[in-house]
């Protein structure tokens, strides 16, 4: 018996609709993660500029603790 006769046909259309399409989420995603990432780096960095104009005397405790928790 002859095997039946396939034959592969690429679309191309959809090939490069697909690559678009994964393209524009991942830029679309990493637009989204350094605006959040901006907004969280601004949002800590006033706490801590408002922590520091209530009470100035923390200013080197919280650098100690600060260099403790990050090494």
């Amino acid at each position: 018996m002859k095997q039946p006769n396939t034959v592969y046909r690429k679309n191309s259309s959809l090939i490069i609709a697909f690559l678009t399409l994964v393209t524009a989420t991942l830029i679309v995603g990493l637009v989204v993660a350094y605006k959040l990432t901006a907004r969280n780096v601004e949002v800590d960095f006033t706490v801590k500029k408002i922590t520091l104009q209530i009470n100035p005397l923390s200013a080197p405790i919280m650098t100690c603790i600060e260099i403790k928790y990050s090494r």
